[in-house]
């Protein structure tokens, strides 16, 4: 319930964070943005990029919450893509194997990420538990969501980035 709280009002958040940008009133947002990182708590994963932390740990929470095992490996120095498109690609796909995990018994959710770079070469490999197959029609994951218009595409934006810095994606059920 707590994570789904902070969920709903995240898009308020963001639109006071950006109002205050916008206004030259940094520390209103940096005040901002402390207290709610004080409301999450403290940083339990540690890969090297400040921003991809924020987002892992900010899902981390959720695991918590529903008792998903997670275990995160991996070392950055550096991101290819910018910081924006890292979040966004990231945090679809951990919203995801969070949907899917939760769906799982008791003592059988997991999810694993592995994010490393090395020689100019990033690789994410995320691995989730889940009860059933993904519903694929031509190449595209369809959501089990009611409101099919607002949901079902994260992995589509991923796929674009991934695209658009030429990378490559797999699937595998």
């Amino acid at each position: 319930e707590e994570a789904a709280k902070m969920q709903h009002d995240a898009k308020h958040r963001r639109e006071y964070l950006l109002e205050c940008l916008e206004e030259g009133k940094t520390e209103e947002a940096r005040a901002a943005l402390r207290k709610a990182g004080e409301e999450r708590g403290k940083t339990v994963i540690w890969t090297g990029v400040r921003y991809v932390d924020f987002i892992i740990n900010s899902r981390k929470e959720e695991m918590d919450q529903w008792e998903i095992a997670f275990v995160c490996e991996g070392e950055l120095q550096s991101l290819p893509m910018e910081g924006e498109d890292a979040c966004v690609i990231l945090g679809n796909l951990l919203d995801n194997a969070i949907e899917a995990a939760k769906q799982c018994a008791e003592g059988k959710r997991r999810i694993r990420l592995n994010i490393s770079n090395r020689n100019e070469l990033f690789q994410l490999c995320l691995e989730n538990t889940s009860i059933q197959r993904p519903k694929v029609k031509e190449r595209r994951f369809y959501t089990t969501k009611e409101d099919r218009f607002a949901h079902g595409w994260g992995i589509e934006n991923v796929k674009l980035l991934v695209e658009k810095y030429q990378g490559v994606i797999l699937f595998e059920y």
